[in-house]
């Protein structure tokens, strides 16, 4: 996940590399500035359908929720008076993740334990 902004409008692209995880890239902005239109850039090969904002203020959120097992990546875009404008969700298995549970630590040696208390 990239994190980019600003140029004055925000949306999600996805590149897909075969093979390979997709690489993602939120661009966010502007909540105080000025606002860019060019309806060209809503019709882009990487975009992800329905999150190009242009001519209007706004924030992006990014929120990491679920279990170790299904954790996923929810991104939204926000008016800056509060409204939803998208919501799009990046799964662990999106990105071809697999839950592994923490290796257990090794213990400690009897002899470095001696040791590390002198």
């Amino acid at each position: 996940m990239f994190l980019s902004g600003d140029v004055h409008r925000s949306e999600l692209t996805k590149i897909e590399r075969p093979g390979l995880y997709a690489l993602h890239d939120l661009t966010c902005s502007p909540l105080t500035s000025g606002v860019y239109q060019d309806d060209k850039l809503k019709v882009r090969d990487n975009l992800v359908a329905g999150t190009v904002v242009l001519g209007e203020r706004n924030f992006c959120r990014i929120r990491v929720e679920g279990s170790r097992a299904e954790r996923r990546l929810v991104l939204s875009s926000i008016t800056a008076d509060g409204k939803a404008q998208w919501e799009h969700t990046i799964t662990a298995a999106d990105l071809g993740a697999e839950y592994r549970p923490p290796a257990p630590k090794p213990a400690m040696a009897a002899s470095s334990a001696a040791g590390a208390a002198k």
